[in-house]
């Protein structure tokens, strides 16, 4: 593989520097607000163009984790925060303590999903997906939170 598609490839998906550090992935994942700022104001001009960037950004992400996953690098893997985030706050009304809950909100479960599904389902989230180890938690915790912030806002209605 070329040489410069695998040094950038790592850099996507590891953050360089930033994703290699103790809080490397909250500080990471916090790129997600940018994307979604320019997702809302996309949206609004122009809906196909928004999605097709949002997908350009997830193909990015998910390619570059693609070439990274057999490397030494796998363990420092932190652009899929970025996406499970996106998840989470996608379509949410944008406001800093829904902002705020949603963050914190999806960086615990994040957490406590593969807890969850070891110990009470004795599903191994690594051994079972394989290479999808690696999105698929933080997407689906993404999307759990999306619906918790749904939920939440639909009850204090």
């Amino acid at each position: 593989m070329n040489d410069i598609v695998k040094k950038v490839s790592v850099m996507i998906a590891t953050g360089g520097p930033v994703g290699a550090g103790p809080l490397g992935a909250l500080v990471y994942s916090l790129l997600a607000f940018p994307v979604l700022v320019m997702f809302n104001g996309l949206y609004y001009f122009s809906a196909h163009m928004a999605w097709a960037v949002l997908l350009a950004v997830a193909a990015v992400s998910v390619i570059s984790i693609l070439v990274v996953r057999s490397t030494e690098y796998e363990s420092v893997i932190v652009v899929d925060k970025v996406l499970g985030l996106i998840c989470a706050l996608l379509f949410v009304p944008w406001s800093l303590k829904i902002m705020a809950v949603g963050f914190a909100l999806f960086h615990m479960m994040r957490f406590v999903l593969p807890i969850i599904c070891k110990v009470f389902f004795s599903f191994d989230v690594k051994q079972k997906l394989g290479y999808a180890h690696v999105v698929v938690p933080s997407v689906l915790t993404g999307v759990m939170v999306n619906f918790v912030l749904r939920f939440a806002l639909w009850l204090a209605r």
